[in-house]
């Protein structure tokens, strides 16, 4: 995981690197304003996110980008350990899965069979999130891991 995350951090870095330096195309009023906009915040939580879970030196006008606009709040809190924090962020910024098999209403689905028909559309949403949670429990574990390894290998 920790090699998938840092190829994930150098992706999303890349990403917020141009368009925080491209910034300034954005800044007209276009029809697609809202879309970039919705965008670029989407991808400074994923940014927040990688942080929290990979910590690593990023570029300064990110670094005071992630201040300005209140993400450092977030961060403490998952680094903190809020899980619902994780959650939250990542049901903001993560695409929008799909059940790549129809549901089959044929095998006592509904308000007798137990699943409502309502709620079959975010059941692709809850099992990654069930995955991401996972991984975020192992990896919110290796600072304290990484501590105690440091607290027992000093030699005095």
């Amino acid at each position: 995981m920790s090699h998938q995350l840092a190829k994930i951090f150098d992706t999303v870095m890349l990403f917020a690197v141009v368009v925080n330096r491209k910034h300034y195309f954005f800044q007209t009023k276009t029809y697609q304003n809202d879309q970039i906009n919705k965008q670029t915040d989407q991808m400074y939580t994923l940014l927040a996110i990688c942080l929290v879970l990979h910590p690593q030196r990023i570029d300064e006008s990110l670094h005071s980008m992630l201040k300005e606009k209140n993400y450092a709040e977030k961060m403490n809190k998952m680094s903190q350990g809020e899980l619902a924090e994780f959650e939250t962020c990542f049901t903001y910024a993560c695409p929008k899965f799909l059940s790549p098999v129809p549901p089959s209403f044929d095998l006592g689905f509904g308000p007798q069979g137990g699943v409502e028909y309502a709620n079959l559309h975010k059941e692709p949403l809850r099992l990654q999130m069930n995955v991401f949670m996972g991984e975020v429990k192992q990896q919110l574990l290796l600072p304290t891991i990484r501590f105690v390894y440091l607290l027992f290998s000093i030699n005095i």
